[in-house]
């Protein structure tokens, strides 16, 4: 030994051989956590991004008007689209009604009830 140093003993991990499962394991390990670090990364770049919109548009006057405009829309055709469904609801139901007051009887005058 040289200079009086002390050949140090390695680790039971460094000394395992190339195809042994402890290897595998920690290979696997090391591209699990890689994979891990970019989608992190996309995160946190996605988090930004966002953040900026954010700022962007809150100091923008005419963005917040646009997109109140937008909404009030946007509920005007909500509220149009739910009376016109709850109408023609009410105008199938009186047609519903006829329809099994006259299967009740033997002669119905549908097609799908004829027997």
């Amino acid at each position: 030994m040289l200079g009086g140093m002390r050949k140090q003993k390695k680790s039971s991990i460094f000394t395992a051989p190339f195809n042994s499962p402890v290897l595998k394991m920690l290979q696997d390990l090391n591209k699990d956590l890689e994979q891990m670090l970019e989608q992190m990364e996309k995160l946190s770049v996605d988090a930004t991004w966002m953040a900026h919109d954010m700022v962007t548009a809150r100091r923008n006057p005419a963005l917040a008007k646009q997109a109140k405009r937008l909404n009030e829309a946007f509920q005007k055709c909500l509220n149009e689209v739910e009376k016109n469904w709850k109408e023609m609801l009410e105008e199938s139901k009186p047609a519903s009604i006829i329809e099994s007051e006259c299967c009740n009887a033997n002669t119905c005058v549908f097609p799908s009830n004829l027997k």
